[in-house]
């Protein structure tokens, strides 16, 4: 629907964590003509899609790459790459076969699960090996730190945050 259309309210965008580029606003409808409106149902959105899932694995790969420089000069981190990268590579294998021949709600969720725990956690790795030179404001582990807690809440279903919670309390997931 058109921004200025009238019974719209559009508060100033929010100050986030990360992606402050999106201009994320809350949104008030008033009296607001029923046509207008396009409603979820109708138009097929639903979220925890595989797009999201994708874009956290390219996130991943990204945190990939800053451990590989990393790595250059210290040894140690050439495991610590080489794991992250067989588990997003797998986990990519996973996702294409899932876009090409459908997937379950259930499968789904359960690679954005994963897809959230990997992005969590090579982006801490990608921190940890920038030391304090990666907790500066602007260096690109800083912002993939900040960029990967997003997923956590971004269209994310409750199931997929279920199993996120469990994996942060070190608990089965129920």
């Amino acid at each position: 629907m058109p921004t200025a259309a009238k019974g719209l309210d559009i508060a100033p965008p929010m100050q986030m964590l990360a992606l402050s580029g999106s201009r994320t606003s809350s949104v008030v409808f008033r009296d607001v003509e029923p046509a207008d409106v396009i409603r979820p149902a109708e138009a097929g959105v639903r979220t925890g899609g595989l797009a999201t899932t994708a874009l956290a694995v390219g996130s991943t790969r990204a945190a990939i790459a800053i451990l590989d420089e990393e790595a250059r000069g210290r040894a140690a981190l050439e495991p610590v790459a080489a794991g992250l990268r067989a588990e997003v590579d797998e986990l990519w294998r996973q996702l294409d076969a899932a876009a090409d021949g459908g997937i379950e709600p259930a499968d789904r969720d359960r690679l954005r699960a994963h897809a959230n725990s990997l992005v969590v956690r090579a982006a801490q790795a990608a921190l940890t090996a920038s030391k304090g030179a990666g907790f500066v404001t602007g260096h690109p582990a800083e912002r993939l730190v900040r960029e990967s807690m997003f997923f956590l809440v971004w269209s994310c279903p409750q199931s997929v945050t279920s199993a996120v919670m469990c994996e942060l309390a070190g608990i089965g997931i129920p």
